[in-house]
């Protein structure tokens, strides 16, 4: 009886080492090789340190990504066609996602992934067929699990908010920030004219444009989100441009574009000044509604002070306009690219609820209300020097010296050259090396990591007390009422 169980073993590890002992064939393309490849790439990513967390992984399902947006779904999900589209969009996003690192990937592991995997096509039609073939595959009980864990992780630190005594600290930080709302709101009542020039206004705009004919939002698809292709996507972004004018005292506020070193550090030209564009999604008044948001940097916010806590590398902002379901701007935020100073600027069809505002820890902070301008008008943002603050929003007129600012997406953030290599001006922490502030000793009991630092967009925490993101999908639906 023993020799018989002692064959067996044998016979039994002979087969194992014969199958380990095989080199394994991916060429065929199946869930089972898609799955090794996830496996192998996101290995590689891990040990480059190149993960790009625009939008989350979803667990146990890595050829999904989830963002704010797609999660606030999670309770609609009410029949088989909303399900299958939202996990399509997810698809979607991870797709995204994967062609980004790809690019980003050192030389010498994408020939590793190449040849382990037999793959001939290119890495964005792999990609697309791996996501189809795991798609395909899930069941019912994978669908499910994935609505429970598809989840954005929250950037807000606990351990530092419990070791901050963020209880106390936050009442002296919640002080702090009233007494610089109140400070604004005056700054912001003033005549145009009593606006302080420190050096001289420079205007940047993309020029004029005009639309053959008004664009149709297509909410023909499960969860109504407004769909538009890429050109009419572009002449919105066209359209609905700001004006930007800085009071430029020195080459720190002047508009530019953004590179990297060799090293991967941010770089800085101004011989080019760009708008960095994405699209986005909000929920108001049940209705989806489409999001432009431009994004501008300056080369640095300079030091004021031996004890200037603010200073650092790299600065900026993000301008977004929100449309209603006619393609009509309805509501306008800005925030500065650390995710700091977040502002709402209101048309004469959206109120504030001060209710409903008034019970936040931090309340969202009005600038102005009642923007009120004709058809075809461009509003102009002036932004002010060294600390590159949003001091009003007006009307434009007629304007001198405008300098041209061009549109690029905002992915191109997300890899830049750097050396022979290409690399993401976000780290995988979702910050940007080499701007980190001072300010972040002061503030680390509010739970807000590396406060003051730039940060990628699906990172940018616009609450110090509380807990609130500028992408959040309900961050309008929460706190204004359409007229």
């Amino acid at each position: 009886m023993i020799r018989l169980i002692l064959v067996i073993a044998f016979l039994f590890l002979s087969a194992c080492a014969t199958i380990i002992s095989q080199p394994k064939d991916y060429s065929i393309l199946s869930p089972q090789s898609c799955l090794a490849f996830y496996s192998e790439f996101d290995s590689l990513i891990n040990d480059e340190d190149i993960r790009d967390v625009q939008a989350t992984l979803v667990s146990d399902f890595p050829f999904l990504s989830v963002s704010r947006f797609l999660e606030s779904f999670k309770s609609e999900l009410d029949s088989n066609e909303k399900l299958d589209y939202w996990l399509l969009q997810m698809a979607d996003l991870n797709i995204e996602a994967r062609q980004i690192e790809w690019k980003n990937l050192s030389h010498s592991s994408q020939e590793k992934i190449r040849n382990k995997f037999s793959i001939k096509q290119s890495m964005s039609q792999y990609v697309s067929e791996c996501s189809a073939f795991l798609f395909a595959e899930l069941s019912s009980d994978d669908k499910q699990q994935i609505v429970s864990s598809a989840e954005v992780k929250d950037d807000y630190s606990t351990i530092n908010r419990f070791f901050g005594i963020y209880p106390l600290t936050s009442l002296f930080v919640s002080r702090q920030i009233n007494k610089h709302q109140e400070l604004t709101k005056k700054s912001f009542e003033k005549e145009l004219s009593e606006i302080p020039i420190k050096g001289r206004l420079v205007r940047y705009s993309i020029g004029s444009a005009t639309l053959s004919e008004k664009i149709e939002f297509n909410t023909n698809n499960p969860l109504t989100i407004p769909i538009v292709s890429d050109e009419e996507l572009n002449q919105l972004f066209i359209q609905h441009a700001p004006i930007i004018e800085v009071d430029e005292e020195d080459e720190n506020d002047v508009i530019g574009q953004v590179g990297l070193d060799e090293k991967g550090y941010p770089d800085f030209s101004s011989d080019k000044s760009v708008f960095y564009v994405l699209p986005s999604y909000t929920k108001l008044n049940d209705e989806v509604l489409l999001q432009l948001n431009y994004v501008f940097w300056f080369s640095s916010r300079p030091r004021k002070s031996t004890f200037d806590i603010y200073s650092g590398r790299l600065d900026g902002l993000i301008w977004r306009v929100t449309l209603d379901s006619s393609g009509e701007p309805i509501i306008y935020d800005s925030v500065h690219n650390c995710g700091c100073y977040h502002k709402f600027f209101l048309t004469d069809n959206i109120s504030f609820n001060q209710n409903a505002a008034s019970q936040e820890p931090e309340p969202p902070f009005v600038a102005q209300d009642n923007l009120s301008f004709d058809a075809g008008s461009r509003l102009v943002l002036r932004i002010g020097s060294v600390a590159h603050f949003l001091n009003r929003v007006y009307v434009a007129g007629q304007m001198d010296e405008i300098k041209n600012i061009e549109i690029k997406p905002y992915a191109n953030l997300r890899s830049l050259m750097s050396g022979n290599r290409r690399r993401s001006l976000f780290a995988s922490d979702g910050l940007v090396d080499g701007t980190a502030r001072a300010e972040r000793w002061l503030l680390w009991p509010m739970g807000v990591p590396s406060a003051g630092a730039m940060r990628q967009w699906g990172h940018h925490a616009v609450a110090f007390v509380g807990n609130r993101y500028f992408d959040n999908a309900d961050l309008l639906d929460k706190y204004f009422v359409v007229k």
